[in-house]
């Protein structure tokens, strides 16, 4: 089975493909066309199986400026030296997929219709980005839509995605959820531990002001919390952290993380705070129950997929800081409350997403197809 594919600047749709493929691994022969693969995730997946096929730096976002019809007709052909023609494929980006006439498994992103993803990027794309970002975003809907059409199975993560390409596409669309491996690390600490993860945190989006403010009103409580936060600075990051520094709160800065090290600081925290106000899938969240932390996201879509209100933690308004105010005061002073919620997001992750049941049900679309 071929996964086409990972491209390491598509920052949680790389690590979707790199888990499904260690899923597949399992049940099936797998080899994973990448650009960019660092070397320790590429050891990693060769240890579980994988084939990867490293087809050497991925050019980035820089490469895509000329529009995404042109970024992957050119990837295509690349892929197509070095796989030749034929063999059923699944395209994790519908990019890739970009030519095939009748392509296998295509796994569809987001849950948005065209003019309400215009309006996200309009929004919240940095305002340097809108230019180039909002033609970019109407050409990746029309490219992928394109792509489904001619798909014998679309894959869809949530069920947000499945209800939204459902009524586009009937019944070739299948929700199959993301696979994630259980891997317990983080231990108890001496106050409460918050770790917020973005590639960029200055992206308005993943809304790092939101938990600023919801920290700035937190007074006394600010002794015993600390936040860390992982990604690249950008925008007013500097000015936050002195805001919160100067209100007492321990904050640490890490810079951009490889994979690894990033699940090195959340074995080292409880809560994973992650208000963002839109997300395709927000894989983070689910690297982060993995762990065993709690969370604490935002009420928009499709974080109820993976948070249960008060189960494993809290979906809050990305809007008013209150409510975060009033979840990590509950959190600090009842810490037999964040116990459970930790030992719950471990639970749901082995129970709704368990690599190896994602795996069998994927196995059993494509000998559905007689392959």
């Amino acid at each position: 089975m071929r996964i086409v594919g990972f491209r390491a600047s598509s920052s949680g749709i790389a690590t979707y493909t790199a888990e499904l493929a260690k899923a597949l691994a399992r049940v099936d022969r797998v080899v994973l066309v990448a650009f960019g693969i660092d070397r320790s995730l590429k050891s990693e997946l060769v240890s579980k199986g994988v084939s990867v096929l490293d087809l050497g730096p991925d050019p980035g976002w820089r490469f895509d400026v000329g529009g995404p019809f042109l970024a992957y007709g050119l990837l295509r052909r690349r892929v197509r030296r070095a796989l030749g023609e034929g063999g059923y494929a699944v395209y994790t980006i519908p990019g890739f997929a970009l030519g095939e006439r009748r392509p296998g498994i295509v796994v569809a992103w987001g849950h948005l219709g065209f003019w309400q993803l215009l309006g996200v990027g309009a929004k919240w794309l940095p305002h340097l980005f809108k230019f180039v970002g909002v033609p970019n975003t109407s050409a990746y809907w029309l490219l992928d839509n394109w792509v489904f059409r001619r798909a014998e199975t679309i894959v869809a993560l949530t069920s947000w995605s499945f209800r939204h390409y459902s009524r586009r596409y009937g019944d070739r669309v299948v929700w199959i959820p993301p696979p994630v491996e259980p891997a317990p690390c983080s231990s108890p600490g001496d106050r409460l531990r918050l770790v917020f993860v973005s590639r960029d945190l200055g992206l308005p989006r993943k809304n790092l002001a939101l938990v600023v403010r919801a920290l700035s009103g937190l007074g006394p409580y600010l002794k015993k919390m600390s936040l860390t936060l992982v990604g690249e600075g950008g925008g007013r990051l500097a000015d936050l952290v002195s805001r919160l520094r100067g209100r007492g709160l321990e904050v640490r800065l890490t810079g951009r993380l490889s994979r690894s090290e990033t699940r090195r600081v959340l074995c080292s925290s409880d809560v994973l705070l992650y208000p963002s106000f839109y997300e395709e899938l927000g894989y983070a969240v689910l690297e982060a129950m993995a762990a065993g932390l709690a969370v604490v996201a935002s009420n928009v879509p499709p974080f109820d997929d993976f948070v249960a209100e008060g189960i494993n933690g809290f979906l809050v308004d990305p809007v008013d800081p209150k409510p975060l105010s009033r979840v990590l005061a509950e959190l600090v002073e009842h810490s037999d409350l964040l116990i459970k919620l930790k030992a719950n997001s471990l639970s749901i992750v082995k129970n709704r997403f368990n690599p190896l049941a994602v795996a069998r049900q994927f196995q059993k679309i494509i000998l559905g197809k007689g392959r």
